[in-house]
């Protein structure tokens, strides 16, 4: 496998490098174990990915010419610290502002999902490597996924594609432009200013707001109405009691309108 190095949009982010392949089985998992070679803003690229991997594990589909799969690398101490517990938080709403590039209204689902319709579109994987506290942030976005796609992949139901939506194709070249001008420009207002904004731009499009959800979370099930996220990107839920809890990490269904 050959690395070609070429510029788009000044190459990766903050004038790094974008690092394309044909194939990978992930693009995370590449830069994980190549980060001795790589830059802060370098951008890992496959055009084909054969086994993705998104939270807790589950696999993320990504046929050749359809999908979008790239990995951020951002290293220390560039990348600030208190930017890593909301690395996925923040590119959420990066792809928010893509797709609204697009025409595509989308929604947020709590911690780092992106919705159309109710429907996933895109995917999210945050991985820190601990002995040099680089992180590489993961995404993929379905671009030109076919019914027939999802179909087989058995995630008719769960997702959909900007195909799908707008009933026309397009260039990912074009769509990872846009991305990761977005992700730079995100990155950098939350190293500025903090999260106070990121939260009321996520509050505005919160797919959760006036819903009972259930969240998995790290000691077993717990159900409430939705009480938002705070400052720092947790998630609030009001128990049956009226009792607050807060959660930093878990995975959420959306239940009953409350």
């Amino acid at each position: 496998m050959t690395t070609d190095f070429k510029a788009v949009g000044g190459g990766g982010m903050w004038k790094a490098r974008m690092l394309l392949f044909e194939s990978l089985p992930s693009t995370n998992r590449w830069a994980m174990e190549h980060l001795g070679e790589c830059r802060h803003g370098d951008i890992v690229v496959a055009g084909f990915q054969t086994a993705g991997r998104g939270r807790f594990e589950r696999s993320w589909v990504c046929p050749a010419g359809r999908g979008l799969a790239l990995s951020a690398v951002l290293c220390p101490p560039a990348f600030p610290a208190d930017l890593i517990p909301a690395t996925g938080f923040v590119a959420a709403i990066a792809l928010l502002r893509t797709l609204a590039a697009f025409d595509i209204n989308a929604m947020l689902k709590w911690p780092n999902d992106v919705v159309v319709d109710g429907r996933k579109i895109s995917g999210i994987l945050s991985e820190m490597d601990s002995a040099t506290g680089a992180v590489v942030l993961g995404i993929g976005l379905n671009v030109n996924l076919t019914a027939d796609d999802l179909l087989a992949a058995g995630l008719a139901d769960t997702a959909t594609s900007m195909l799908l939506i707008r009933k026309r194709e397009y260039s990912p070249e074009v769509v990872a432009a846009v991305l990761l001008a977005h992700l730079e420009a995100t990155f950098d207002g939350a190293g500025r200013k903090g999260f106070d904004a990121l939260v009321r731009e996520w509050a505005h499009h919160d797919w959760l707001t006036g819903h009972t959800v259930e969240i998995q979370g790290p000691h077993g099930p717990a159900r409430g109405a939705y009480d938002g996220i705070d400052s720092t990107g947790a998630l609030r839920l009001l128990d049956s009691s009226g009792n607050r809890q807060v959660f930093t990490a878990g995975d959420i269904t959306r239940l009953r309108k409350t």
